[in-house]
């Protein structure tokens, strides 16, 4: 094994950017322009399947509609954006569900999936994140992505004046034990090949990537065996 540097394009940057400024995307706020072109450059003359959790004001759909002009976007959210139905941006699939739910996101993998990928901004507390994890990372193809955006959530309770979303350091409650399980299971197979975590990581669903950055969580699935782990600030350690 060793280590290696991802150099980030500072074009693709900026082309990122620039979409998110021009629609006024939060992402932008979060510094996601150093995250999401990293992986996103081969899906855009790709007529990808895209499922965002959280809709609110329509600012991501525009964002993706302008990004990904090839995809085909679903959205998923428990209250229609201000304006009512009529207010969703054209040409997204927009589903009025609970993503606390279980059977709703069952409901959408199974009307608008599977899914290249998956970007989890929803509601942020730990059982929404859990649920909808549990319940759709099987729902994910094999080579695609599984997102899970704003994980400084799940320290809420540490931060004085912060909404408190049921996580905290060291909580049980906390869906960073989840990623931190996923590292095992990437190793699984020096201990115990059927060890498992949640649905979707089974045999023939490998994770090879679990990448951790400040504030999000990227895990990527493939039916090989490849092994990578690209941790925060782009550097990553392979074997």
């Amino acid at each position: 094994s060793g280590s290696s540097g991802c150099v980030m394009n500072p074009v693709a940057v900026s082309r990122f950017l620039d979409v998110g400024n021009s629609v006024k995307s939060d992402k932008m706020n979060e510094g996601y322009q150093w995250f999401y072109p990293r992986f996103l450059g081969s899906f855009r003359s790709t007529p990808i399947r895209l499922l965002e959790i959280g809709y609110r004001r329509g600012h991501s759909a525009r964002l993706w509609r302008r990004y990904l002009p090839k995809a085909t976007l679903s959205f998923m959210d428990k209250r229609y954006p201000p304006g009512g139905s009529g207010a969703v941006v054209e040409g997204i699939k927009f589903h009025l569900k609970d993503q606390t739910i279980y059977q709703d996101n069952l409901d959408v993998c199974r009307e608008d999936g599977p899914f290249d990928l998956v970007v989890d901004d929803g509601a942020h507390t730990m059982v929404a994140i859990r649920t909808s994890m549990t319940a759709l990372l099987s729902c994910v193809k094999p080579g695609g992505f599984y997102i899970v955006e704003d994980l400084h959530t799940a320290y809420g309770d540490q931060v004085p004046g912060q909404k408190y979303f049921g996580g905290g350091l060291h909580s049980s409650n906390s869906v960073m034990n989840i990623f931190k399980d996923l590292i095992d299971v990437v190793n699984r197979k020096r201990f115990n090949s059927s060890f498992t975590v949640v649905p979707g990581d089974e045999l023939g669903h490998y994770f090879i990537a679990n990448g951790v950055y400040d504030s999000a969580v990227d895990a990527k699935l493939k039916r090989d065996g490849y092994l990578e782990i690209p941790f925060k600030n782009y550097y990553s350690f392979t074997s």
